[in-house]
């Protein structure tokens, strides 16, 4: 009994997932965007990425957050359970007025997710207007070879705000309309899109 007990603790207690969040805070993140909710490309990114840690289970899921603006800077640095806290340090990032440090962020989310390689799940979500000079060269072999080594660590998401729409479409939730779900097709689902 004492055994069953520990073994369903141990189950319990594990950590499930971790979640990287980078988001750019440079100079060209502060464009005014025609957008219902948030006035800026950063005002977005944070809305997007709170509504992401949303999501998260509770005790399970930890959350560490980068951003981009010159020098980058790893504000969760050590992935934590607090996702209310985490929440927060998002919605606290300031616009900076410098420029991307892109290749410091990812290099800082590589070593977190290698730091972290006990998870068995690792998401990587990276919300910046893509502007080009954080994307060519002189960083753009960096980037290259970070982007091998994070696609090895991480499953990545990348939300481009520069792009039209993009801002405007998420699937929030998948549920099956039913207690049965068939493999084969045949069931309906119930989708939650914002």
């Amino acid at each position: 009994m004492g055994c069953d007990q520990s073994t369903l603790a141990t189950v319990a207690g594990r950590r499930s997932g971790l979640h990287v969040f980078v988001i750019d805070n440079s100079y060209s993140m502060a464009y005014e965007a025609d957008r219902p909710d948030a006035k800026t490309h950063l005002d977005q990114a944070k809305l997007m990425a709170g509504k992401l840690v949303d999501r998260l289970s509770s005790g399970g899921e930890s959350v560490a957050v980068i951003t981009t603006a010159r020098p980058a800077t790893a504000i969760i640095a050590r992935p934590s359970y607090d996702l209310e806290g985490a929440k927060n340090s998002i919605q606290r990032i300031t616009q900076s007025y410098s420029d991307t440090d892109m290749t410091g962020a990812l290099q800082k989310a590589l070593d977190i997710g290698r730091e972290e390689s006990s998870q068995p799940t690792r998401s990587l979500y990276l919300f910046t207007d893509s502007t080009r000079s954080a994307w060519v060269p002189p960083q753009a072999e960096a980037l290259a070879s970070l982007g091998k080594d994070l696609a090895v660590i991480y499953r990545i998401a990348h939300f481009n705000l520069a792009r039209q729409g993009q801002w405007n479409h998420a699937v929030l939730s998948v549920k099956p309309t039913a207690t049965l779900v068939r493999g084969a097709g045949g069931s309906s689902m119930r989708l939650r899109i914002q």
